[in-house]
């Protein structure tokens, strides 16, 4: 109901505006009808409704003009010129040139092929892929391609290993998915001590989950992306 309501007040005041051109002059009109078709650019995110199709902030803009033009009709039929039809044609058209320029000029993600929509893109720094807000992951901060097939980030080095923690950890459990030292490579963080798997580092990044100690030495890509979260 709130979205209803916020359609239709865009439409009564979109419609005034069209109204208060044909009320001074048919080419004043016109003039009003291409700036209503412009607005279609904008109209979704002002009214915060997300539209399923392009065509509907077309349509949107188009009823607004015709309306005004109807009401200037209605209301003195004999002062009104016939170029005042012309107006909701103008809306549009304008609207569908702008709509259909953006989509043009929009990128797809390259998961899921979707074009680019306003929440953004994100660059993953596993795989390198730049995908859109659906194909990303905001709690592993990758996509969703390298969470589902656990695309590691971190090679399987030892030298860099224990550059960054030191030797392994030769009992207890990663304090994660609880993997026994003869299992798995322990490693203890730099600042509180608690010991994960290596898995279990990558998987965050390289970041502690306990205290939030960060590895020295990561990847541009994952610093890029830590110094982003600060």
């Amino acid at each position: 109901m709130r979205s209803l309501a916020a359609v239709l007040s865009c439409v009564f005041l979109l419609a005034l505006v069209q109204l208060g051109g044909a009320l001074i002059h048919p080419f004043a009109a016109l003039s009003c009808a291409v700036g209503i078709g412009a607005f279609s650019l904008v109209l979704s995110g002002l009214l915060g409704v997300r539209f399923r199709s392009w065509w509907f902030s077309v349509a949107l803009v188009s009823a607004a003009s015709l309306l005004g033009v109807l009401v200037c009709y209605v209301g003195d039929p004999e002062r009104a010129s016939w170029m005042l039809w012309l107006a909701p044609l103008a809306a549009s058209t304008t609207a569908e040139l702008l709509l259909l320029g953006q989509m043009v000029s929009s990128k797809r993600c390259h998961l899921c092929r979707r074009r680019i929509g306003p929440g953004g893109s994100f660059g993953c720094p596993r795989c390198g892929l730049r995908v859109c807000e659906r194909c990303w992951s905001f709690q592993g901060y990758r996509c969703r391609l390298c969470e589902q097939n656990k695309v590691p980030i971190f090679g399987p080095d030892a030298r860099w290993w224990e550059g960054q923690f030191g030797l392994p950890v030769k009992s207890g459990r990663c304090r994660l998915c609880l993997t026994p030292a003869a299992e798995a490579q322990l490693r203890a963080c730099g600042r509180c001590g608690r010991a994960q798997c290596q898995g279990c580092w990558d998987h965050a990044n390289g970041r502690c989950t306990s205290c939030g100690w960060l590895v020295a030495d990561l990847p541009p890509q994952l610093r890029k992306l830590h110094a982003g979260l600060q």
